[in-house]
This record gives structure tokens, sequence and C-alpha cells, in this order.
């Protein structure tokens, strides 16, 4: 057996692209790999990667594929509103502007309910006080 510079007996390592294929579609990290064929992770970073980028984006592709065919064909209320925020950058927010002297913006997220339990249509009021504003300001850490 050849010896490295480090003084380590090299051995030779088979590696099966379709098995790494295999386990790099799975999104395996390259750590992990290297546990499964016996080598280290820049073994296969140095010799696989074409093979193990491809895989891993063939995965991808797919698992995008079948989002969009879950939102669109079958209508998936869920994933439509994941995709939407994640695709077209939309949020379920507001903002609100308040009047009283000077103009104050505050942004309210809705979690967990949809706008319309603000009103019927999209541009209800909000009536907001300073002593309101001053306790949103305040609670703000705790919120986090």
């Amino acid at each position: 057996m050849p010896i490295d510079r480090t003084g380590y007996k090299k051995r030779k390592i088979t590696i099966d692209e379709e098995q790494l294929a295999k386990l790099a579609s799975f999104h395996c990290t390259y750590k992990e790999m290297g546990e499964f064929f016996g080598c280290s992770p820049e073994f296969l970073h140095n010799n696989f990667e074409r093979v193990i980028k491809q895989a891993k984006s063939e995965t991808r592709r797919k698992l995008r594929n079948a989002q969009l065919e879950l939102a669109i064909d079958k209508k998936n209320a869920t994933m439509l509103i994941w995709l939407r925020k994640q695709m077209l950058g939309q949020q379920d927010s507001k903002t609100v502007k308040v009047d009283g002297g000077t103009t104050n913006t505050i942004k309210i997220e809705f979690v967990g309910n949809s706008p319309k339990t603000l009103g019927d249509d999209s541009n209800s009021i909000i009536d907001v006080t300073p002593e309101i504003l001053e306790t949103v300001e305040d609670s703000k850490e705790t919120v986090k």
C-alpha cells in the first residue's frame, strides 16, 4: 500500500456513482456519504462534486414540481399560501397609519388568523390611541 505524506497507508476506494447519486438525492451530507463509503468528505468533494450536485439539484427540482402540482392542480390552500410567500414575496401583514398630531406607522402581523378578522374589506380602520402605541412600543421586547 502506498503511504501519503502524513504517514497513513492509502487504500483504494471504489465508489459506486449510482449509489452515491442516490445518497446525494436524499440530501445526505458529505460527511454522511463519506461514512457510508469509508472515505473522507473531502475525497468525495474533490472527486465526485459534479455527481453530488447534479443529484441534489434533481431532488430540488422534483420537490418544487410536487409543491407546485399540490398547490395548483390539487388546489391545496396551505401550499398556495406558502408558495405565494416564498415565490412572490407576499406577507400576511398590514401597515396602519395613525394620525394624532404626528403620523406613526405600525406594522401588524397576523399570526394564525387571516386579516378578515379585522373587518370584511382590506381597508378596515383600527382606532389606536397614543396610549396603545406606547403599550406596543413597551411590549416589543416581550413579543420577540
